[in-house]
């Protein structure tokens, strides 16, 4: 796979992890993701399609009601997540794009406070330690 390949297929690939029709679908998207930044290939994705990606991986709960982000099944929440924070081992090279994600995060309201909290810690977990001190 190239970055231009999967430039191309990030728009069905979104689609798939935040609108999948079963729990699998968007299970597999995400880990299709995940994969590609585990297994290093991050030159895959740009850093606009990691934006792209954990912008989306927010609005899930911004564009939602509060009930419909709650009732999201603990493990997509998870996986939602852990791909938002591995999107920081591309982003981290960019504190300002760092900056607004962990914003547009503590801003969602206080009732998704352990999504709030969740998203941080995978946020935190994957930024190098010299970014979190400022």
């Amino acid at each position: 796979m190239t970055p231009e390949t999967f430039n191309k297929i990030l728009n069905d690939l979104l689609s798939f992890m935040l609108k999948g029709h079963d729990q699998i679908t968007k299970s597999s998207a995400i880990a299709f993701v995940n994969d590609i930044i585990l297994e290093n290939k991050l030159a895959l994705i740009t850093p606009q399609n990691s934006r792209k990606i954990a912008t989306k991986l927010v609005e899930v709960y911004q564009l939602n009601s509060v009930s419909a982000a709650l009732s999201m099944k603990e493990s997509i929440q998870n996986l939602y997540a852990s791909c938002l924070g591995l999107q920081m081992k591309i982003l981290k090279e960019y504190p300002k794009t760092v900056a607004q994600l962990v914003e547009m995060i503590v801003k969602l309201p206080h009732e998704l406070d352990i999504v709030i909290s969740l998203n941080i810690y995978e946020i935190a977990k994957n930024l190098p330690e010299e970014m979190l001190r400022t």
